[in-house]
C-alpha cells in the first residue's frame, strides 16, 4: 500500500495563482494494487498538486481521501473494501469531507458498487481519473476558472528510479484474468512521448526506469502495425542520465531472437527478466489461454 507522495518542491504559476481560495484543502490519496495503478496514483497526484492541492500522508488531516483500489485477486479486493472503510470512518468522525473511490475495483464492479458502496462520495472508473480535480472540486464545493488537462505526474517511487508505463490494456483472452475486461484493450504510448517522459525523469535526477505495462513485449502493435519494443528501447537506451533499464510483464510467448539479442548488447539493460510463466503443464497451459506449450518455454529459457 502506498501512501501520498512526497511533496513537489515547486509549483507552477497556475498552481500558485490558484492557491489564495484553495491553500487549505488537503488531500490523502491510498494507492494499492501493481505498478501500472501506481502510475494512474502518480499522475493524479500530479493533477492535483498541480491544481494547489496539497498532499498529506496523513488521512486524519485530509479534507478529501482519494482510494485507488485493485479488484484482481480476493486478497486485493479486500484490502481495497477496508481501505475504503478507513476512509468512510474518517468521514463519519467529522474529519474529512469526503471519500473519493477509482481504479480496477471500481471499473470492474461499477454498476455493482455504485448502488451498494454508499460508503463512496464519489464512485470512479479508470476513464474518469483524468478529471479527478474536477471530482475533488465537487465534493468540496470549490469553483475555479480554468483546469489544466495535462500535468507531469508526482513519482511515488525513490528518486534515483522510476515507473515508465509504456502501454496499458491487454488483447490477450486468458482463461483466468480480468484484466482486458478492467483495462480494456492494449493501448501503447508513442516513442516520442515515453522519450520525452524519459528525458523529464531523468532532468529529475531518475537514473533507473522500470519499464511496465500489462504485455510489454506486444508493445507498439497497435500504434506501427507490429510490435516496437526493441525501437522503443533503444530510443530509451540513448536517454542522457538514464544508466539501467528493467522491463516488466513479458509475456513468454512473444518474446523474439530480436529481443534476445537486444538484451545481450545493451549495457543499460539490467540482467534481469520479469516473465509470468505461471505452469509448465500443457493441459494446464492450454486451459489457461496462454498461447504457449512446455517445450517453446523450456526452448526460451535455453
Amino acid at each position: 500500500m502506498t501512501r501520498c507522495a512526497r511533496p513537489l518542491h515547486t509549483r507552477s504559476a497556475f498552481a500558485r495563482d490558484e492557491m489564495s481560495e484553495n491553500q487549505l484543502h488537503k488531500v490523502h490519496l491510498v494507492s494499492l494494487g501493481c505498478p501500472k495503478n501506481t502510475v494512474d496514483s502518480e499522475r493524479m497526484l500530479g493533477l492535483l498538486q498541480g491544481h494547489a492541492y496539497q498532499m498529506t500522508d496523513a488521512p486524519e488531516e485530509a479534507d478529501v481521501v482519494v482510494v485507488n483500489t485493485c479488484g484482481f485477486i480476493e486478497p486485493a479486493k479486500e484490502e481495497s473494501l477496508a481501505a475504503i472503510m478507513d476512509a468512510h470512518r474518517l468521514k463519519q468522525e467529522g474529519q474529512c469531507e469526503g471519500v473519493i473511490v477509482t481504479g480496477c475495483l471500481s471499473t470492474r464492479y461499477y454498476e455493482e458498487l455504485a448502488q451498494e458502496l454508499v460508503e463512496a462520495d464519489k464512485l470512479l472508473t479508470i476513464a474518469d481519473e483524468a478529471d479527478i480535480v474536477h471530482h475533488v472540486d465537487d465534493v468540496l464545493g470549490v469553483q475555479r476558472p480554468r483546469y489544466l488537462a495535462s500535468l507531469p505526474r508526482t513519482s511515488l517511487t525513490p528518486k534515483h528510479w522510476a515507473y515508465l508505463r509504456i502501454s496499458d490494456g491487454c488483447d490477450h483472452q486468458c482463461a483466468f484474468c480480468a484484466i482486458p475486461t478492467i483495462r480494456g484493450r492494449h493501448v501503447s504510448e508513442p516513442i516520442e512521448q515515453l522519450v520525452a517522459e524519459a528525458e523529464r525523469l531523468a532532468a529529475e535526477g531518475v537514473r533507473e526506469l522500470v519499464l511496465v505495462s500489462q504485455d510489454s513485449v506486444r508493445y507498439g502493435a497497435d500504434l506501427y502495425g507490429r510490435p516496437q519494443l526493441v525501437r522503443l528501447l533503444q530510443a530509451l537506451a540513448e536517454v542522457k542520465g538514464i544508466e539501467w533499464m528493467r522491463l516488466m510483464y513479458t509475456y513468454p510467448a512473444f518474446w523474439t531472437e530480436e529481443l534476445i539479442d537486444f538484451y545481450a548488447t545493451c549495457d543499460k539493460m539490467c540482467r534481469y527478466i520479469d516473465m509470468p510463466l505461471q505452469h509448465i503443464s500443457d493441459p494446464v497451459l492450454k486451459r489457461m489461454k496462454r498461447a504457449t506449450t512446455r517445450q517453446k518455454t523450456l526452448d526460451l529459457l535455453a
